[in-house]
């Protein structure tokens, strides 16, 4: 699915308003400020984390930073830190054969 599928899609689910502001388009924005339910499994002043709706394994969780960051480089050290001391609940919870950090860039908001 594309941006502009699942930008239509939350649309048609109500989850996002008809605004033009860009925070109220994002859907992690929308996430972030509690618009959108979520199950959190940590947060600190620059992130939050939760679980991923549709895991494609145990544990699939998503960093958020509360800031619309656009690019990776931009991405501050506590976004780092959450990411690190998820990754360390997950190896001590679960203990999988690995963890797989990835980022990305979806509808313009950098995650992890």
């Amino acid at each position: 699915m594309n941006d502009e599928e699942f930008l239509a899609f939350l649309k048609e689910q109500g989850l996002l308003g008809g605004e033009k502001n860009q925070k109220s388009q994002c859907i992690f924005c929308s996430i972030v400020f509690g618009d959108i339910p979520s199950t959190k499994i940590g947060e600190n002043k620059k992130a939050i984390a939760i679980l991923e709706v549709k895991p494609v394994s145990l544990g699939h969780s998503l960093i958020l930073p509360k800031e619309h960051i656009t690019s990776k480089e931009k991405l501050s050290e506590e976004v780092e830190k959450l990411a690190l001391e998820i990754e360390q609940n997950l190896k001590a919870t679960f203990n999988p054969k690995r963890v797989e950090r990835i980022s990305s860039n979806i509808m313009g908001h950098e995650i992890l």
